[in-house]
């Protein structure tokens, strides 16, 4: 089991990467292709092609590193102050009803009702409206926190198993993570990495985690072979694809961790990335589909295969700009209501 008391410098470590990772998943979801936007996009010309890339290389590759590295955070401080007790299971899944049920509710709410009111979906029925906020709410992002209460209810199974048997069990859900077919979303990738930050918290593995280079140069590898493939459209097997993608996140991450929990050099967050959880939080529930709505009307104006590339930089920082603001009103407003939309953070 790892310290009782992280070190004040693990913890700023902590929310350093996930405001990072935050901004990470802005920008994921601020892409033209492999989207609903992607007829906008003109490969056959040079500038299509150099937009292509640009967008493929930081938003399917890079900034993929950001969903993986927020499931071992949570599985991190799920295991974390935790005995392995069914009154300490009762109490963090109260903790987390709290901090993710309620703001999933209330924002799934939200846009279903501003989405019905701008005529963008039609609901026919309770069923219907039960459907849109408990499978297929309208901000997608949000499978993100269906995966993770699915997990929390499961987490004293995984930190018992973890606890006795970690290797076989990390063997087990990563051989689980490599056979699902979704290389995006799939339940398989959420359980094993929320597990691995579990198991980071309960074992820690530093021996595993000491080579630095290994992880750097392995995920380096693999990002510039999906680029190239992408590049020159390679007709590649796409569960080949698929495992090439994986080991690069799984190595990224495992980066991370490093930097995060062994690296001994003194760190501090610099200002221009310094915000509160409960403004990422925001960021998080507010961005997608306020993103959808600025990409749909900057493509009314703009069109150019250059303007699409400049629009697919700005348009993450205007929705940021956005969510601050949005932000910094309620929090004027009402803290009470603040702390409510943000789980309390």
């Amino acid at each position: 089991m790892i310290d009782n008391n992280i070190s004040a410098q693990i913890s700023q470590k902590f929310r350093f990467v996930s405001t990072l990772s935050m901004i990470a998943v802005v920008f994921i979801h601020a892409k033209f292709i492999m989207s609903r936007w992607n007829a906008c996009m003109d490969t056959d010309t040079m500038m299509g092609r150099i937009s292509d890339i640009v967008q493929f290389s930081i938003s399917e590759m890079l900034c993929r590193l950001a969903v993986p590295l927020f499931f071992i955070i949570s599985g991190f401080f799920m295991a974390y102050h935790n005995d392995g007790s069914i009154q300490t299971y009762i109490n963090k899944v109260k903790s987390r009803v709290r901090s993710l049920l309620v703001p999933y509710l209330i924002f799934s709410v939200l846009w279903l009702v501003i989405s019905m009111c701008t005529n963008r979906i039609e609901v026919r029925g309770i069923m219907d409206f039960i459907l849109h906020i408990f499978v297929s709410p309208i901000p997608f992002q949000f499978w993100f926190l269906q995966h993770l209460m699915v997990l929390v209810l499961i987490s004293i199974l995984l930190y018992r198993l973890i606890n006795h048997f970690a290797i076989p069990m990390m063997t087990i859900l990563g051989i689980i993570y490599l056979l699902d077919s979704d290389i995006r979303t799939g339940f398989g990738g959420s359980l094993f990495y929320y597990g691995m930050g579990m198991n980071l918290c309960i074992n820690p593995l530093k021996e595993h985690l000491g080579h630095k280079k290994t992880f750097i140069c392995a995920s380096a590898v693999m990002f510039v072979a999906c680029v190239v493939v992408r590049f020159f459209e390679f007709n590649i097997d796409y569960i080949l694809y698929g495992i090439a993608n994986k080991i690069m996140i799984f190595f990224g991450v495992c980066w991370f961790m490093w930097w995060i929990l062994l690296d001994t050099a003194t760190f501090s967050t610099p200002k221009w990335l310094a915000m509160s959880s409960g403004t990422s939080f925001l960021i998080f529930c507010l961005h997608e589909p306020l993103l959808s709505f600025l990409k749909n009307m900057y493509l009314h104006t703009f069109s150019a295969q250059y303007e699409i590339l400049v629009g697919y930089f700005i348009l993450p920082l205007v929705a940021v700009l956005l969510c601050f603001i949005a932000d910094h009103i309620v929090k004027r407003a009402s803290l009470k209501l603040y702390k409510i939309l943000t789980g309390g953070r």
